[in-house]
Protein backbone atom coordinates (compact mmCIF):
# COMPACT_ATOMS: atom_id res chain seq x y z
CA UNK A 1 0.00 0.00 0.00
CA UNK A 2 3.02 1.84 0.71
CA UNK A 3 3.90 2.65 -3.36
CA UNK A 4 0.34 4.64 -3.24
CA UNK A 5 1.51 6.76 -1.73
CA UNK A 6 4.15 8.02 -4.19
CA UNK A 7 2.15 7.26 -6.47
CA UNK A 8 1.49 11.22 -7.66
CA UNK A 9 5.24 12.58 -6.67
CA UNK A 10 4.49 16.35 -7.55
CA UNK A 11 1.20 16.32 -5.53
CA UNK A 12 2.67 14.49 -2.53
CA UNK A 13 5.95 16.86 -2.05
CA UNK A 14 3.61 19.55 -2.35
CA UNK A 15 1.12 18.24 0.42
CA UNK A 16 3.78 17.56 2.84
CA UNK A 17 5.55 21.05 2.29
CA UNK A 18 2.39 22.97 3.21
CA UNK A 19 1.75 20.07 5.70
CA UNK A 20 5.18 21.41 7.32
CA UNK A 21 4.15 24.67 7.17
CA UNK A 22 0.91 24.37 8.92
CA UNK A 23 2.60 22.86 11.38
CA UNK A 24 5.17 25.05 12.08
CA UNK A 25 2.50 28.02 12.11
CA UNK A 26 0.04 26.15 14.39
CA UNK A 27 3.70 25.59 17.27
CA UNK A 28 3.54 29.39 15.97
CA UNK A 29 1.15 30.29 17.66
CA UNK A 30 2.42 30.37 20.73
CA UNK A 31 5.43 32.42 20.36
CA UNK A 32 2.61 35.43 19.10
CA UNK A 33 0.80 35.04 22.25
CA UNK A 34 3.94 35.44 23.93
CA UNK A 35 5.23 38.49 21.89
CA UNK A 36 1.37 40.30 22.00
CA UNK A 37 1.39 39.73 26.01
CA UNK A 38 4.84 41.00 26.78
CA UNK A 39 3.94 43.91 24.76
CA UNK A 40 1.06 44.88 26.40
CA UNK A 41 2.32 44.27 29.54
CA UNK A 42 5.47 46.52 28.81
CA UNK A 43 3.64 49.54 28.92
CA UNK A 44 5.03 50.84 25.31
CA UNK A 45 2.05 51.84 22.92
CA UNK A 46 4.94 51.39 19.81
CA UNK A 47 5.63 47.92 21.68
CA UNK A 48 1.72 47.29 21.18
CA UNK A 49 1.29 48.79 17.88
CA UNK A 50 3.93 46.28 16.59
CA UNK A 51 2.30 43.71 17.94
CA UNK A 52 -0.97 44.76 16.31
CA UNK A 53 0.77 44.91 12.70
CA UNK A 54 3.31 41.25 13.21
CA UNK A 55 0.07 39.12 14.50
CA UNK A 56 -2.00 40.45 11.18
CA UNK A 57 0.97 39.56 9.15
CA UNK A 58 1.13 36.08 11.07
CA UNK A 59 -2.05 35.25 10.94
CA UNK A 60 -2.41 36.45 6.92
CA UNK A 61 0.57 33.84 6.55
CA UNK A 62 -1.42 31.56 8.13
CA UNK A 63 -4.75 31.71 6.02
CA UNK A 64 -2.86 31.41 3.09
CA UNK A 65 -0.99 28.15 4.44
CA UNK A 66 -3.97 26.58 5.46
CA UNK A 67 -5.79 27.14 2.31
CA UNK A 68 -2.98 25.74 0.02
CA UNK A 69 -2.58 22.93 2.34
CA UNK A 70 -6.47 22.17 2.45
CA UNK A 71 -6.45 22.41 -2.07
CA UNK A 72 -3.09 20.00 -1.78
CA UNK A 73 -4.63 17.20 0.43
CA UNK A 74 -7.41 17.31 -1.85
CA UNK A 75 -6.21 16.54 -5.26
CA UNK A 76 -3.34 14.41 -3.62
CA UNK A 77 -5.90 12.14 -1.70
CA UNK A 78 -8.51 12.10 -4.76
CA UNK A 79 -5.67 11.30 -7.10
CA UNK A 80 -4.89 8.50 -4.94
CA UNK A 81 -7.65 6.84 -4.12
CA UNK A 82 -8.19 7.14 -7.93
CA UNK A 83 -5.22 5.05 -8.72
CA UNK A 84 -6.38 2.53 -6.06
CA UNK A 85 -9.88 1.83 -7.25
CA UNK A 86 -8.81 1.68 -10.65
CA UNK A 87 -5.77 -1.01 -10.18
CA UNK A 88 -8.34 -2.72 -7.97
CA UNK A 89 -11.06 -2.67 -10.33
CA UNK A 90 -8.78 -3.71 -12.85
CA UNK A 91 -7.53 -6.92 -10.85
CA UNK A 92 -10.85 -7.93 -10.15
CA UNK A 93 -11.90 -7.90 -13.90
CA UNK A 94 -9.31 -9.84 -14.52
CA UNK A 95 -9.51 -12.99 -12.43
CA UNK A 96 -10.85 -15.65 -13.94
CA UNK A 97 -14.49 -16.56 -13.47
CA UNK A 98 -13.63 -19.17 -10.97
CA UNK A 99 -11.40 -16.94 -8.68
CA UNK A 100 -14.41 -14.30 -8.76
CA UNK A 101 -16.78 -16.46 -8.05
CA UNK A 102 -15.09 -17.34 -4.59
CA UNK A 103 -16.79 -14.27 -3.44
CA UNK A 104 -20.13 -13.68 -3.11
CA UNK A 105 -20.08 -10.12 -5.48
CA UNK A 106 -21.28 -8.19 -2.11
CA UNK A 107 -18.32 -8.91 -1.00
CA UNK A 108 -16.67 -6.70 -3.79
CA UNK A 109 -19.35 -4.23 -3.24
CA UNK A 110 -18.08 -3.81 0.59
CA UNK A 111 -14.19 -3.52 -0.71
CA UNK A 112 -15.86 0.09 -2.69
CA UNK A 113 -18.29 1.03 -0.18
CA UNK A 114 -16.44 0.49 3.02
CA UNK A 115 -13.05 -1.01 2.92
CA UNK A 116 -11.72 1.45 0.50
CA UNK A 117 -12.93 4.68 2.91
CA UNK A 118 -11.57 2.71 6.05
CA UNK A 119 -7.88 2.83 4.25
CA UNK A 120 -8.54 6.38 2.67
CA UNK A 121 -9.73 7.50 6.64
CA UNK A 122 -7.18 5.43 8.60
CA UNK A 123 -4.17 4.74 6.96
CA UNK A 124 -3.65 7.55 3.80
CA UNK A 125 -5.00 10.81 6.14
CA UNK A 126 -3.72 9.19 9.60
CA UNK A 127 -0.24 9.46 8.01
CA UNK A 128 0.00 13.24 6.89
CA UNK A 129 -1.63 13.69 10.39
CA UNK A 130 1.08 11.94 12.03
CA UNK A 131 3.83 13.90 9.98
CA UNK A 132 1.63 17.20 11.16
CA UNK A 133 1.76 16.35 14.90
CA UNK A 134 5.50 15.48 14.60
CA UNK A 135 6.30 18.91 12.86
CA UNK A 136 4.23 21.07 15.64
CA UNK A 137 5.74 18.50 18.31
CA UNK A 138 9.61 19.34 17.09
CA UNK A 139 8.82 23.08 16.96
CA UNK A 140 6.98 23.28 20.31
CA UNK A 141 9.61 21.41 22.23
CA UNK A 142 12.05 23.41 20.55
CA UNK A 143 10.45 26.61 21.78
CA UNK A 144 9.89 25.18 24.87
CA UNK A 145 13.55 25.09 25.11
CA UNK A 146 14.25 28.37 24.02
CA UNK A 147 11.68 29.82 26.86
CA UNK A 148 12.87 27.08 29.75
CA UNK A 149 14.65 23.82 28.97
CA UNK A 150 14.31 22.57 32.26
CA UNK A 151 10.64 22.21 31.32
CA UNK A 152 11.23 21.17 28.14
CA UNK A 153 13.07 17.83 29.33
CA UNK A 154 10.65 17.51 31.73
CA UNK A 155 7.85 17.73 29.14
CA UNK A 156 9.95 15.56 26.94
CA UNK A 157 10.43 12.77 29.21
CA UNK A 158 6.75 13.02 30.34
CA UNK A 159 5.46 12.94 27.12
CA UNK A 160 6.99 9.44 26.12
CA UNK A 161 4.81 7.75 28.55
CA UNK A 162 1.66 7.46 26.31
CA UNK A 163 3.34 5.82 23.54
CA UNK A 164 3.53 2.17 25.20
CA UNK A 165 -0.51 2.29 24.96
CA UNK A 166 -0.50 1.59 21.51
CA UNK A 167 1.75 -1.74 21.75
CA UNK A 168 -1.17 -2.69 24.61
CA UNK A 169 -4.05 -2.59 22.56
CA UNK A 170 -2.81 -3.49 19.27
CA UNK A 171 -3.83 -6.83 18.69
CA UNK A 172 -7.00 -6.64 20.37
CA UNK A 173 -8.20 -3.46 18.39
CA UNK A 174 -7.28 -4.99 15.19
CA UNK A 175 -8.98 -8.27 15.92
CA UNK A 176 -11.83 -6.47 16.78
CA UNK A 177 -11.85 -4.50 13.47
CA UNK A 178 -11.67 -7.34 11.35
CA UNK A 179 -14.74 -8.96 13.02
CA UNK A 180 -16.47 -6.06 12.23
CA UNK A 181 -15.52 -5.59 8.66
CA UNK A 182 -16.22 -8.91 8.19
CA UNK A 183 -19.59 -9.21 9.31
CA UNK A 184 -20.15 -5.88 7.27
CA UNK A 185 -19.65 -8.05 4.28
CA UNK A 186 -21.99 -10.43 5.06
CA UNK A 187 -24.54 -8.07 5.83
CA UNK A 188 -23.78 -6.55 2.33
CA UNK A 189 -24.23 -10.13 1.08
CA UNK A 190 -27.78 -10.77 2.85
CA UNK A 191 -28.99 -6.73 1.97
CA UNK A 192 -27.77 -8.04 -1.41
CA UNK A 193 -29.94 -11.36 -1.12
CA UNK A 194 -33.04 -10.01 -0.02
CA UNK A 195 -33.61 -7.00 -2.65
CA UNK A 196 -32.17 -9.44 -5.46
CA UNK A 197 -35.49 -12.10 -4.21
CA UNK A 198 -37.50 -9.22 -3.62
CA UNK A 199 -40.40 -10.64 -5.43
CA UNK A 200 -39.78 -13.98 -3.94
CA UNK A 201 -39.98 -12.45 -0.37
CA UNK A 202 -43.53 -10.58 -1.18
CA UNK A 203 -44.76 -13.72 -3.76
CA UNK A 204 -44.42 -16.44 -0.52
CA UNK A 205 -45.02 -13.90 2.57
CA UNK A 206 -42.16 -14.12 4.41
CA UNK A 207 -41.51 -10.12 4.86
CA UNK A 208 -42.30 -11.19 9.10
CA UNK A 209 -39.29 -13.92 8.27
CA UNK A 210 -36.81 -11.64 6.43
CA UNK A 211 -37.21 -8.70 9.01
CA UNK A 212 -36.29 -11.11 11.59
CA UNK A 213 -33.19 -12.47 10.10
CA UNK A 214 -31.87 -8.75 9.21
CA UNK A 215 -32.66 -7.61 12.28
CA UNK A 216 -30.54 -10.50 14.08
CA UNK A 217 -27.35 -9.59 10.82
CA UNK A 218 -27.95 -5.95 11.87
CA UNK A 219 -27.47 -6.37 15.52
CA UNK A 220 -24.82 -9.08 15.12
CA UNK A 221 -22.71 -5.92 13.09
CA UNK A 222 -23.48 -2.82 15.43
CA UNK A 223 -22.37 -5.35 18.54
CA UNK A 224 -19.04 -6.02 16.83
CA UNK A 225 -18.64 -2.20 16.16
CA UNK A 226 -19.69 -1.63 19.44
CA UNK A 227 -16.79 -3.62 20.89
CA UNK A 228 -14.56 -2.25 18.70
CA UNK A 229 -15.26 1.13 20.00
CA UNK A 230 -14.92 -0.12 23.47
CA UNK A 231 -11.70 -1.69 22.77
CA UNK A 232 -10.47 2.34 21.05
CA UNK A 233 -12.22 4.04 23.77
CA UNK A 234 -10.60 2.42 26.72
CA UNK A 235 -7.18 2.72 24.83
CA UNK A 236 -8.22 6.97 24.20
CA UNK A 237 -9.02 7.08 28.28
CA UNK A 238 -5.75 5.44 29.44
CA UNK A 239 -3.71 8.11 26.55
CA UNK A 240 -5.64 10.78 27.75
CA UNK A 241 -5.16 10.11 31.33
CA UNK A 242 -1.61 9.94 30.78
CA UNK A 243 -1.40 13.31 28.81
CA UNK A 244 -3.58 15.32 31.29
CA UNK A 245 -1.12 14.43 34.08
CA UNK A 246 2.14 15.51 31.94
CA UNK A 247 0.10 18.85 31.02
CA UNK A 248 -0.51 19.66 35.05
CA UNK A 249 3.03 18.18 35.67
CA UNK A 250 4.30 20.97 33.39
CA UNK A 251 2.27 24.08 34.83
CA UNK A 252 3.24 23.29 38.16
CA UNK A 253 7.03 23.58 37.09
CA UNK A 254 6.37 26.49 35.15
CA UNK A 255 4.61 27.65 38.22
CA UNK A 256 8.24 27.68 40.20
CA UNK A 257 9.96 29.11 37.77
CA UNK A 258 8.20 31.95 37.38
CA UNK A 259 7.56 32.32 41.25
CA UNK A 260 11.37 32.63 40.89
CA UNK A 261 11.53 35.18 38.43
CA UNK A 262 13.10 33.05 36.01
CA UNK A 263 10.28 33.42 33.02
CA UNK A 264 7.58 36.19 32.65
CA UNK A 265 4.01 36.12 32.95
CA UNK A 266 3.96 35.67 28.53
CA UNK A 267 6.48 32.98 28.94
CA UNK A 268 4.33 31.41 31.20
CA UNK A 269 1.05 31.62 28.96
CA UNK A 270 3.54 30.36 25.81
CA UNK A 271 4.66 27.46 28.02
CA UNK A 272 0.95 26.73 28.28
CA UNK A 273 -0.38 26.53 25.10
CA UNK A 274 3.04 24.63 23.94
CA UNK A 275 2.36 21.92 26.02
CA UNK A 276 -0.77 21.72 24.34
CA UNK A 277 0.78 21.47 20.93
CA UNK A 278 3.20 18.81 22.67
CA UNK A 279 0.92 16.43 24.59
CA UNK A 280 -2.32 16.68 22.12
CA UNK A 281 0.19 15.65 19.09
CA UNK A 282 1.52 12.71 21.33
CA UNK A 283 -1.66 11.85 21.69
CA UNK A 284 -3.06 12.55 17.95
CA UNK A 285 -0.18 10.15 16.86
CA UNK A 286 -1.38 7.02 19.08
CA UNK A 287 -4.36 8.10 17.92
CA UNK A 288 -3.46 8.02 14.23
CA UNK A 289 -1.47 4.76 14.66
CA UNK A 290 -3.99 3.04 16.52
CA UNK A 291 -6.27 3.84 13.47
CA UNK A 292 -3.51 2.64 11.40
CA UNK A 293 -3.55 -0.41 12.90
CA UNK A 294 -7.23 -1.18 13.43
CA UNK A 295 -7.20 -1.53 9.11
CA UNK A 296 -4.01 -3.75 8.94
CA UNK A 297 -6.00 -7.04 8.30
CA UNK A 298 -8.40 -4.31 5.36
CA UNK A 299 -5.33 -3.48 3.93
CA UNK A 300 -3.66 -7.03 3.89
CA UNK A 301 -6.88 -8.45 1.88
CA UNK A 302 -6.44 -5.62 -0.54
CA UNK A 303 -3.13 -6.33 -1.13
CA UNK A 304 -3.81 -9.80 -1.81
CA UNK A 305 -6.17 -8.73 -4.27
CA UNK A 306 -3.54 -6.55 -5.66
CA UNK A 307 -0.72 -8.76 -5.65
CA UNK A 308 -2.74 -11.92 -6.64
CA UNK A 309 -1.92 -13.75 -10.03
CA UNK A 310 -3.20 -16.14 -11.97
CA UNK A 311 -1.04 -19.62 -12.61
CA UNK A 312 0.80 -19.16 -15.64
CA UNK A 313 -0.71 -21.47 -18.87
CA UNK A 314 1.34 -22.63 -21.68
CA UNK A 315 -1.41 -21.22 -24.20
CA UNK A 316 -2.41 -17.62 -23.61
CA UNK A 317 -3.45 -16.32 -26.60
CA UNK A 318 -5.86 -16.98 -29.05
CA UNK A 319 -7.23 -20.29 -28.84
CA UNK A 320 -8.27 -21.88 -32.35
CA UNK A 321 -9.99 -25.51 -32.72
CA UNK A 322 -9.75 -26.85 -36.07
CA UNK A 323 -11.07 -30.07 -35.26
CA UNK A 324 -12.93 -30.53 -32.31
CA UNK A 325 -13.51 -31.75 -28.61
CA UNK A 326 -12.97 -34.14 -26.50
CA UNK A 327 -13.87 -35.56 -23.04
CA UNK A 328 -11.99 -38.50 -21.59
CA UNK A 329 -12.76 -40.25 -18.44
CA UNK A 330 -13.73 -37.07 -16.94
CA UNK A 331 -15.02 -37.14 -13.29
CA UNK A 332 -15.80 -34.03 -11.06
CA UNK A 333 -17.01 -32.90 -7.46
CA UNK A 334 -17.38 -29.80 -5.85
CA UNK A 335 -15.79 -29.15 -2.51
CA UNK A 336 -17.10 -31.24 0.24
CA UNK A 337 -19.62 -33.21 -2.15
CA UNK A 338 -20.14 -36.87 -4.18
CA UNK A 339 -19.23 -36.45 -7.81
CA UNK A 340 -21.60 -34.79 -9.50
CA UNK A 341 -19.97 -35.73 -13.20
CA UNK A 342 -18.91 -39.40 -13.40
CA UNK A 343 -16.41 -40.86 -16.16
CA UNK A 344 -17.79 -38.47 -18.90
CA UNK A 345 -16.05 -39.18 -22.49
CA UNK A 346 -18.00 -37.22 -25.12
CA UNK A 347 -16.62 -35.38 -28.57
CA UNK A 348 -17.88 -32.43 -30.06
CA UNK A 349 -17.03 -31.59 -33.75
CA UNK A 350 -16.44 -28.33 -35.07
CA UNK A 351 -19.48 -27.16 -36.78
CA UNK A 352 -21.77 -29.67 -35.60
CA UNK A 353 -25.24 -28.73 -32.71
CA UNK A 354 -25.62 -30.67 -30.05
CA UNK A 355 -27.77 -30.66 -26.98
CA UNK A 356 -27.47 -31.87 -23.65
CA UNK A 357 -30.53 -33.09 -21.94
CA UNK A 358 -31.18 -34.44 -18.57
CA UNK A 359 -33.21 -34.12 -15.12
CA UNK A 360 -32.21 -31.23 -13.07
CA UNK A 361 -29.18 -32.01 -10.89
CA UNK A 362 -27.95 -34.26 -13.46
CA UNK A 363 -24.97 -32.50 -14.50
CA UNK A 364 -25.45 -30.40 -17.66
CA UNK A 365 -24.50 -27.09 -15.93
CA UNK A 366 -21.69 -28.27 -14.46
CA UNK A 367 -19.99 -30.38 -17.97
CA UNK A 368 -20.44 -26.44 -19.67
CA UNK A 369 -18.54 -24.78 -16.60
CA UNK A 370 -15.65 -27.27 -16.85
CA UNK A 371 -15.62 -26.45 -20.71
CA UNK A 372 -15.43 -23.13 -19.92
CA UNK A 373 -12.53 -23.67 -17.39
CA UNK A 374 -14.66 -22.59 -14.38
CA UNK A 375 -12.67 -25.63 -12.89
CA UNK A 376 -9.65 -27.25 -13.40
CA UNK A 377 -9.35 -29.55 -10.30
CA UNK A 378 -11.33 -32.46 -12.62
CA UNK A 379 -9.78 -35.94 -13.06
CA UNK A 380 -10.07 -37.51 -16.39
CA UNK A 381 -9.33 -35.07 -20.05
CA UNK A 382 -10.24 -32.24 -21.89
CA UNK A 383 -8.95 -31.66 -24.78
CA UNK A 384 -9.09 -28.76 -27.13
CA UNK A 385 -7.85 -30.98 -30.51
CA UNK A 386 -4.81 -31.66 -28.91
CA UNK A 387 -4.22 -29.04 -26.60
CA UNK A 388 -5.07 -30.04 -22.57
CA UNK A 389 -7.67 -28.07 -21.18
CA UNK A 390 -5.73 -27.35 -17.88
CA UNK A 391 -2.83 -25.78 -19.76
CA UNK A 392 -5.52 -22.87 -21.84
CA UNK A 393 -5.69 -19.35 -20.07
CA UNK A 394 -9.16 -18.75 -19.08
CA UNK A 395 -8.85 -15.68 -21.04
CA UNK A 396 -9.25 -17.64 -24.28
CA UNK A 397 -12.44 -19.69 -23.44
CA UNK A 398 -13.90 -16.54 -22.78
CA UNK A 399 -13.06 -15.27 -26.03
CA UNK A 400 -13.09 -18.14 -27.90
CA UNK A 401 -17.12 -19.09 -26.84
CA UNK A 402 -20.32 -16.67 -26.74
CA UNK A 403 -22.44 -17.85 -24.02
CA UNK A 404 -26.46 -17.32 -23.75
CA UNK A 405 -27.39 -17.56 -20.25
CA UNK A 406 -31.04 -18.08 -18.92
CA UNK A 407 -30.79 -14.59 -17.53
CA UNK A 408 -29.50 -11.99 -19.71
CA UNK A 409 -27.00 -9.10 -18.04
CA UNK A 410 -28.07 -6.11 -19.63
CA UNK A 411 -26.35 -2.51 -18.56
CA UNK A 412 -28.23 0.56 -17.52
CA UNK A 413 -27.07 2.15 -20.90
CA UNK A 414 -28.06 2.30 -24.16
CA UNK A 415 -29.72 -0.30 -26.72
CA UNK A 416 -26.92 0.19 -29.06
CA UNK A 417 -24.32 -0.68 -26.15
CA UNK A 418 -25.72 -3.25 -25.40
CA UNK A 419 -25.49 -4.98 -28.13
CA UNK A 420 -22.04 -3.78 -29.37
CA UNK A 421 -21.05 -4.10 -25.37
CA UNK A 422 -18.72 -0.91 -25.86
CA UNK A 423 -16.96 -2.80 -29.02
CA UNK A 424 -16.30 -0.67 -32.05
CA UNK A 425 -18.82 -2.10 -34.29
CA UNK A 426 -19.85 -0.18 -38.10
CA UNK A 427 -23.70 1.01 -37.60
CA UNK A 428 -25.02 -0.78 -40.34
CA UNK A 429 -23.64 -4.23 -39.40
CA UNK A 430 -25.13 -3.57 -36.11
CA UNK A 431 -29.18 -2.53 -37.61
CA UNK A 432 -28.30 -5.86 -39.88
CA UNK A 433 -27.89 -8.18 -37.06
CA UNK A 434 -31.05 -6.26 -35.25
CA UNK A 435 -32.69 -7.02 -38.00
CA UNK A 436 -30.97 -11.16 -38.67
CA UNK A 437 -32.52 -11.46 -34.57
CA UNK A 438 -36.22 -10.06 -35.41
CA UNK A 439 -35.62 -6.81 -33.28
CA UNK A 440 -36.06 -4.41 -35.43
CA UNK A 441 -39.60 -4.06 -35.04
CA UNK A 442 -38.96 -3.42 -30.89
CA UNK A 443 -36.43 -1.12 -31.71
CA UNK A 444 -38.18 1.01 -34.68
CA UNK A 445 -41.33 1.50 -31.49
CA UNK A 446 -38.83 3.00 -29.31
CA UNK A 447 -38.79 7.20 -29.27
CA UNK A 448 -34.71 6.77 -29.56
CA UNK A 449 -34.43 3.90 -31.74
CA UNK A 450 -31.62 2.09 -30.69
CA UNK A 451 -29.91 4.37 -28.57
CA UNK A 452 -33.08 4.65 -26.36
CA UNK A 453 -31.45 3.75 -22.75
CA UNK A 454 -32.37 0.42 -21.14
CA UNK A 455 -33.77 0.52 -17.46
CA UNK A 456 -33.02 -1.39 -14.34
CA UNK A 457 -31.73 -4.32 -16.18
CA UNK A 458 -34.27 -4.64 -18.75
CA UNK A 459 -37.40 -3.63 -16.94
CA UNK A 460 -38.81 -2.14 -20.16
CA UNK A 461 -38.07 -5.12 -22.38
CA UNK A 462 -39.92 -8.88 -22.56
CA UNK A 463 -38.29 -12.28 -21.94
CA UNK A 464 -38.14 -12.61 -25.88
CA UNK A 465 -36.62 -9.10 -26.56
CA UNK A 466 -33.98 -9.72 -23.91
CA UNK A 467 -32.56 -12.97 -25.39
CA UNK A 468 -32.69 -11.52 -29.10
CA UNK A 469 -30.22 -9.27 -27.80
CA UNK A 470 -28.19 -11.86 -26.11
CA UNK A 471 -28.16 -13.66 -29.64
CA UNK A 472 -26.89 -10.88 -31.38
CA UNK A 473 -24.27 -9.86 -29.08
CA UNK A 474 -22.96 -13.49 -29.93
CA UNK A 475 -23.78 -12.77 -33.93
CA UNK A 476 -21.68 -9.81 -33.77
CA UNK A 477 -18.93 -10.83 -31.83
CA UNK A 478 -18.70 -13.73 -34.67
CA UNK A 479 -17.80 -16.54 -32.57
CA UNK A 480 -17.62 -19.91 -33.98
CA UNK A 481 -18.52 -22.26 -30.54
CA UNK A 482 -21.82 -20.99 -29.17
CA UNK A 483 -23.26 -22.18 -25.86
CA UNK A 484 -26.49 -21.59 -24.68
CA UNK A 485 -27.37 -22.73 -20.94
CA UNK A 486 -30.91 -23.09 -20.55
CA UNK A 487 -31.36 -19.51 -22.59
CA UNK A 488 -34.69 -19.82 -23.55
CA UNK A 489 -36.50 -21.50 -20.64
CA UNK A 490 -37.80 -18.61 -19.59
CA UNK A 491 -39.94 -17.80 -23.19
CA UNK A 492 -42.97 -18.65 -24.57
CA UNK A 493 -43.01 -21.42 -26.80
CA UNK A 494 -43.38 -19.68 -30.19
CA UNK A 495 -40.38 -17.42 -28.75
CA UNK A 496 -37.90 -20.16 -27.38
CA UNK A 497 -39.33 -21.99 -31.20
CA UNK A 498 -38.31 -18.62 -33.01
CA UNK A 499 -34.82 -18.03 -31.22
CA UNK A 500 -33.24 -21.92 -31.31
CA UNK A 501 -34.31 -21.89 -35.36
CA UNK A 502 -32.15 -18.77 -35.58
CA UNK A 503 -29.58 -20.38 -33.89
CA UNK A 504 -29.55 -23.70 -35.54
CA UNK A 505 -29.68 -22.10 -39.04
CA UNK A 506 -26.04 -20.34 -38.30
CA UNK A 507 -23.32 -22.02 -40.86
CA UNK A 508 -20.30 -22.74 -39.15
CA UNK A 509 -21.67 -22.23 -35.80
CA UNK A 510 -20.40 -24.82 -33.14
CA UNK A 511 -23.63 -24.74 -30.83
CA UNK A 512 -23.88 -26.71 -27.68
CA UNK A 513 -27.49 -26.05 -26.35
CA UNK A 514 -28.69 -26.79 -22.44
CA UNK A 515 -32.33 -27.64 -22.46
CA UNK A 516 -35.59 -29.16 -20.70
CA UNK A 517 -37.66 -28.69 -23.73
CA UNK A 518 -38.26 -31.83 -26.28
CA UNK A 519 -39.88 -30.48 -29.52
CA UNK A 520 -39.13 -32.91 -31.96
CA UNK A 521 -38.52 -29.92 -34.87
CA UNK A 522 -35.69 -29.03 -33.09
CA UNK A 523 -34.47 -31.77 -31.70
CA UNK A 524 -34.23 -33.43 -35.03
CA UNK A 525 -31.84 -30.19 -36.12
CA UNK A 526 -29.29 -31.73 -33.79
CA UNK A 527 -26.61 -33.73 -34.95
CA UNK A 528 -25.99 -35.45 -31.36
CA UNK A 529 -28.25 -35.49 -28.25
CA UNK A 530 -26.48 -36.21 -25.42
CA UNK A 531 -28.59 -37.70 -22.30
CA UNK A 532 -27.19 -37.08 -18.38
CA UNK A 533 -28.62 -38.81 -15.35
CA UNK A 534 -26.90 -38.32 -12.02
CA UNK A 535 -23.46 -37.08 -13.17
CA UNK A 536 -23.11 -40.00 -16.01
CA UNK A 537 -23.53 -40.04 -19.63
CA UNK A 538 -26.60 -42.13 -19.90
CA UNK A 539 -26.98 -42.12 -24.03
CA UNK A 540 -25.98 -40.66 -26.86
CA UNK A 541 -27.48 -40.17 -30.68
CA UNK A 542 -29.48 -38.37 -32.99
CA UNK A 543 -33.06 -37.86 -31.92
CA UNK A 544 -33.95 -40.68 -34.55
CA UNK A 545 -31.25 -43.27 -32.65
CA UNK A 546 -32.31 -42.71 -29.29
CA UNK A 547 -36.17 -43.07 -30.04
CA UNK A 548 -35.44 -46.78 -31.75
CA UNK A 549 -33.40 -47.33 -28.55
CA UNK A 550 -36.63 -46.84 -26.17
CA UNK A 551 -34.38 -46.06 -23.03
CA UNK A 552 -34.23 -43.08 -20.96
CA UNK A 553 -34.35 -40.13 -24.08
CA UNK A 554 -37.61 -42.10 -25.03
CA UNK A 555 -39.40 -42.10 -22.03
CA UNK A 556 -38.38 -38.14 -21.25
CA UNK A 557 -39.80 -37.49 -24.78
CA UNK A 558 -42.63 -39.26 -24.09
CA UNK A 559 -43.65 -37.57 -21.20
CA UNK A 560 -43.17 -34.31 -22.45
CA UNK A 561 -45.02 -34.91 -25.66
CA UNK A 562 -48.03 -36.07 -23.58
CA UNK A 563 -47.95 -32.84 -21.65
Amino acid sequence: MLNYLFKEKKQFILYIFFLILDGINVALLAYFLKYTFDAANSGSCYRLNMAWLVVGIYLLFYSVVSNCTRHFKANYITKTMFYLKEDLFFQIVNYSIHKFNQQAYASYISIYNNDLELVEKKYFESIFLIIRSIVILICSFVMLIWIQPFVAAAGIILSLLPLVIPKIFEEKLGNYTKKYTDSMKEYNSLLSNYFMGFETIKSFGIKKNVIHLHSQTNKSVEDRKKKSYYVKANADVATNFIAIGTQFAVYLISGYFMIKGVITAGSVIAITQLMYKVVNPVFDVIDQLNNMKSVKSVIKEINEILNYKEEEKEVKNQLEVKRGISFEHVFFRYDGSDFCLKDISLYLEKGKKYVIVGESGSGKSTLVKLLLGYYNNFNGQIWFDDICLKKVNPECLCQMFSVMHQNVFLFDDTIFNNLTLYQDYDLTVVQSVIHQVGLSDCVNLLENNIYTKIQGNGANLSGGEKQRIALARTLLRGSQWVIMDEATSNLDNETFHTIEQQILSLENITCITITHRYQKELLERYDKIFVLKNGELYESGTFQELMEQRGLFYNSYTVFDTV
